[in-house]
C-alpha cells in the first residue's frame, strides 16, 4: 500500500517522478557503499605502505651498523698486521668489535624471513659469510682474507642497494608486488650476485633442512 501512495496519486495515475527519486535513493546508497570500500582499501594500503617504509628504514638503519663495524674491523686488523707489535688496548677493541659485527649481523638477519624468491636468503648466506670470516682467529694475523672481506661487504652493500630500491618503489606503489622479481631481475649486478651465490645459498637450505630433521629425531627420540 504503502509503494502504490508513492508510485500512484489519488487518481490512480503513474507518478514518473516518483521512479526519479527511488533511482536517485538507490544511486546514493550505491555510491556511497563503493565509497565506503574505497575508503577501506585506500586506508589498508596506507598502513601497508607505511610498514613497509617503515621496514626499509629500520634495515638501512642495521645495515649502515653492520657493514660499519665490519669497515671498523678491518681498520684494526689492518693496524695490528702492519704495526707487528703488540697493544693491548688494539686487541681489547678488535674483541669488541667482533662481538659487534656478530651481533648487527644477527640483527640484521632477523628482518629477512624466507621467500619464494630466495633474495632473503641470498642476504643472509652473504652476512653468515662474513660474520664467520671476522670470526675466524686466522684473520688477526695472517690477512689472508683481506681481499675477500672487503668484497663481500661490496657485494653486500650493491645487493641491498637494488633490493631496497625495488622494495621502496613497491612501498610507493610503482611496482606491483607481482613485479618486483622482474624489476630485480632486469638489473646486471643483480643476477651475477645471483649467480655467483646461487651454491651457497642450496647449501644453506639444504643445511636448515637437515638440521631440523636432525633436531626432529632428537626430540622424538626423548618423547616417552
Amino acid at each position: 500500500m504503502v509503494i502504490a501512495n508513492i508510485l500512484f496519486d489519488n487518481n490512480g495515475n503513474f507518478i514518473w517522478v516518483s521512479i526519479t527519486a527511488i533511482a536517485a535513493v538507490i544511486a546514493i546508497f550505491i555510491n556511497t557503499f563503493i565509497a565506503s570500500l574505497t575508503t577501506k582499501a585506500n586506508f589498508k594500503a596506507n598502513i601497508v605502505a607505511k610498514s613497509r617504509i617503515e621496514w626499509i628504514q629500520e634495515v638501512r638503519e642495521k645495515s649502515a651498523e653492520f657493514i660499519t663495524s665490519c669497515y671498523d674491523l678491518t681498520r684494526l686488523l689492518d693496524l695490528k698486521y702492519f704495526s707487528q707489535e703488540e697493544d693491548a688496548d688494539i686487541n681489547k677493541e678488535i674483541i669488541r668489535l667482533r662481538n659487534e659485527v656478530q651481533k648487527n649481523g644477527t640483527l640484521l638477519m632477523l628482518y629477512f624471513g624466507p621467500d619464494s624468491s630466495e633474495n632473503n636468503e641470498m642476504i643472509t648466506v652473504i652476512i653468515q659469510d662474513l660474520i664467520a670470516l671476522y670470526r675466524n682467529e686466522s684473520v688477526w694475523t695472517t690477512r689472508d682474507d683481506l681481499f675477500l672481506e672487503i668484497n663481500l661487504l661490496n657485494v653486500l652493500k650493491d645487493f641491498l642497494r637494488i633490493y631496497f630500491k625495488a622494495e621502496w618503489k613497491r612501498a610507493i606503489g610503482e611496482l606491483e608486488d607481482s613485479k618486483v622479481q622482474d624489476y630485480l631481475t632486469k638489473n646486471k649486478v643483480y643476477r651475477k650476485i645471483r649467480h655467483i651465490f646461487r651454491k651457497s645459498v642450496a647449501e644453506y637450505e639444504q643445511d636448515a633442512m637437515e638440521y631440523y630433521e636432525y633436531l626432529e629425531k632428537k626430540m622424538d627420540s626423548k618423547r616417552p
